[in-house]
């Protein structure tokens, strides 16, 4: 992602995370009425200013990765990293990605792959089966390790990499999703 989406979105990640551990806090000492007030009026402005669903469940209960995929969905990030996951193969030429089926197929027309930052549902890269050796020779290829609902594990296995690059370094989350590369994303829904 460019520098000042990094920023943006790590400013967003910082400012919900500590109104979140404040809120943790002030549940558990004692802070004085008017402090609690004052940080709940900024969190309820907050809320209607976006629309994060970490609101709807209370802030103060919402993990990073809760936090990073609600503000992942109003921050445009321009994909600067050369990792991508598989989405799925379709079976004839004119299949657009939502007719996409999940598994590998040799008998695909194509592959499906968005870059790990990109958001589901913008442009995906579409690879026929004679290049796929090449495209995963020279780019990072992550496939899942369960071929099923593919779109599902994309998101998230984009938002545990933006956790990552917020919480401890780009570094850290492309040397985790090169790992992914050699042994698949054991994804869950969370």
């Amino acid at each position: 992602m460019k520098e000042n989406e990094y920023k943006i979105l790590k400013d967003e990640f910082t400012r919900l995370t500590r109104g979140r551990d404040k809120l943790k806090k002030s549940n558990i000492e004692t802070e004085t009425l008017k402090e609690i007030a004052q940080t709940r009026q900024c969190i309820e402005l907050q809320r209607k200013k976006n629309n994060y669903s970490v609101f709807v469940y209370g802030l103060e209960k919402a993990t990073d990765f809760e936090i990073v995929r609600d503000i992942r969905r109003e921050i445009k990030i321009t994909p600067t990293t050369d990792i991508y996951y598989y989405i799925g193969s379709a079976m004839k030429e004119d299949d657009d990605i939502l007719d996409l089926v999940d598994e590998i197929r040799c008998d695909a027309a194509y592959y499906g792959f968005y870059n790990i930052e990109e958001q589901y549902g913008n442009d995906s890269v579409s690879v026929v089966p004679a290049k796929l050796e090449s495209f995963k020779a020279s780019h990072i290829v992550v496939f899942p390790t369960v071929f099923r609902e593919c779109h599902l594990s994309f998101n998230v296995a984009s938002t545990e990499f933006l956790e990552i690059v917020l919480t401890e370094g780009e570094d850290k989350a492309i040397q985790k999703f090169k790992e992914y590369a050699r042994t698949g994303y054991p994804w869950k829904i969370h």
